[in-house]
Order: structure tokens, then C-alpha cells, then sequence
């Protein structure tokens, strides 16, 4: 009855916030606009307490056509929800140190071949640098007949950091 009257009449409500339940679309549209990204819904618990012993079996085996039936699935007493967490942009990652030889620090030299990779050598190096610092003696960029800006991108990452080396691969056409 109490019940009843808390629908019935707001008054009654114990809900300071007087919050309602969001449906399936809105549940969407505020998790879509506060940047979430492949959005979830999986309706399940269709079993409710007062239920009787007999109908138990069948309801059970049941459940998986209920949670899948278009119209059923909003009688669901539960809602699992998942989506993909926001990414977040510029955001610095930690530094990890994978090295754990002490013979090899400042003794390792990476030569990097690379066509147009304009855009991939400073990921790589800073790749580099962040998980392989202490064993890095120098960083060789080989820029092989590039068309982009491999080659001034590379010289301003060697400008910041003087073990970083370009040299270039000239073919000669005859």
C-alpha cells in the first residue's frame, strides 16, 4: 500500500533528489555525451522473489529467449551496462624502466630504417626513451630517400637530445 501511495503521490517520496529511472535511450544519450564510447545494455534477473517452486526450472531456462526478446527485455529487474572508458587525450603515461642488465646501460645503439615515417619517429623514440634509457648509447635514424619531413622531424628530436643521430641513404641513379 505503501507503495501504491509513493507512486501515486510524490509527497510520500523518501527521495530527497525526487530521481526517476531512465530508460534505455537516455541511459545512452548521457553516457554517449559524457564521452563514453561502445555502449552496452544487457538486460538479465528476470526471477523475482515471490515466484513458486514449480515455475522456478522453467523460468531459469527460459531467462536467455526473455533477455533477448525485444519487448520482454524491458521487464528485466536488472541491467548490466558497459561501455568503454573515455580516453583521455595528452595525457603523460608513467615511465617504466625495463632495464635490468647494468652491463648494457649506455652501450646499445638502435638504427632505425625509415621511409616517409614522419609521423612515427617521435612516438618511436619517445617509446624508446621511456621504456629503454638507460641502455640507449645513441638512436640512428636512416632516412631512406624520404618525400616527407622525416628527415627535419628527426633533426629536431636531435636537437633536444644529443643521442639522437640522422643519416641519410642517398640512392644514385645512373
Amino acid at each position: 500500500m505503501r507503495r501504491l501511495a509513493q507512486r501515486i503521490l510524490p509527497v510520500f517520496r523518501k527521495d530527497i533528489l525526487n530521481t526517476s529511472p531512465l530508460n534505455r535511450i537516455e541511459m545512452f544519450s548521457l553516457l554517449s555525451e559524457i564521452g563514453y564510447t561502445q555502449i552496452n545494455a544487457l538486460p538479465y534477473d528476470f526471477l523475482y522473489a515471490p515466484i513458486p517452486k514449480f515455475l522456478l526450472w522453467p523460468a531459469k531456462h527460459m531467462s536467455i529467449i526473455m533477455e533477448n526478446f525485444p519487448y520482454l527485455r524491458n521487464f528485466a529487474g536488472s541491467i548490466c551496462i558497459w561501455a568503454r572508458n573515455p580516453v583521455v587525450i595528452d595525457q603523460e603515461e608513467p615511465k617504466r624502466n625495463l632495464c635490468r642488465h647494468k652491463m648494457f646501460y649506455n652501450k646499445v645503439s638502435f638504427v632505425i630504417p625509415c621511409h616517409n615515417e614522419e609521423m612515427n619517429i617521435p612516438p618511436l623514440i619517445k617509446g624508446l626513451k621511456r621504456f629503454l634509457d638507460k641502455y640507449i648509447f645513441e638512436i640512428v635514424v636512416v632516412d631512406d630517400n624520404s618525400n616527407d619531413k622525416t628527415a627535419e622531424v628527426t633533426e629536431d628530436l636531435s636537437i633536444q637530445d644529443n643521442r639522437i643521430h640522422v643519416s641519410f641513404h642517398i640512392i644514385l641513379i645512373n
